[in-house]
């Protein structure tokens, strides 16, 4: 029950920001990178759990892109029914956050993948 309820319950609440005029700025939250593993001096069970946090951060960034996406369609469609013009600056803000984003996940991926090799290193046998 919660898992349908709690997803409609934010597309309202987007819903709702989105017909007050005002991009729903905010309510997107961009995930907290997980912290460097230095692999050569890590242990298995720590590469797993920098693996599984990298692979989390992922998902929760991709989350977050889709956010923002979300909330430039929601502008957009506003705007369109209130045929009212659509704010530029606004559109580049999300795109730099979403390039940001993006980068921020291609840092993550290699860091973690350098943690895997200086640990296969570091643990040859």
């Amino acid at each position: 029950m919660a898992r349908t309820v709690l997803p409609a319950l934010i597309m309202l609440l987007g819903l709702m920001l989105a017909s007050s005029g005002a991009i729903a700025q905010g309510v997107c939250t961009a995930p907290a990178p997980p912290p460097p593993l230095n692999g050569a001096e890590a242990n298995a069970e720590q590469l797993r759990a920098a693996i599984a946090d990298a692979r989390n951060f992922i998902g929760q960034a991709n989350i977050y892109e889709n956010c923002l996406k979300d909330e430039v369609e929601a502008d957009h469609a506003n705007a369109a029914a209130n045929r009212t013009p659509t704010d530029p600056a606004a559109d580049r803000q999300v795109e730099t956050q979403i390039v940001a984003n993006r980068q921020l996940k291609d840092k993550v991926s290699s860091d973690v993948a350098a943690a895997m090799d200086a640990y296969k290193k570091a643990h040859a046998n």
